[in-house]
């Protein structure tokens, strides 16, 4: 099993068992406690999805869409310790930045 599989295993069943420093994070992030274990369950059925071959693509469009909404619902939020609006990595100013470093035009 691939590092990242074993990755969204734990991610998942931490989440499922409710352990302290998932519910310390949910507040820290402004997200109910009470979504931490259908959230959790969700993402076993996406990982299951994925690994099963006859539905992977299907499992990796959803993981992709599940990751991005969760992204996004970071970005929106004013309390969120992942978004800044000013790091260069999560604005196209910063992609266009290290474009130029990397390829100067003049």
């Amino acid at each position: 099993m691939s590092r990242g599989v074993l990755f969204l295993l734990f991610d998942a069943t931490i989440k499922v068992a409710m352990i302290q420093p998932v519910i310390d994070s949910a507040a820290t992030l402004g997200v109910p406690v009470e979504l931490m274990f259908p959230i959790g369950i969700l993402e076993l059925i996406l990982l299951a999805l994925y690994l099963i071959p006859s539905t992977s693509v299907l499992g990796v469009v959803l993981w992709t869409g599940f990751l991005g909404g969760s992204r996004r619902s970071g970005a929106t939020r004013a309390s969120s310790v992942w978004w800044r609006a000013g790091e260069p990595h999560s604005s196209g100013r910063g992609v266009a930045e290290l474009g130029q470093r990397l390829c100067p035009l003049t």
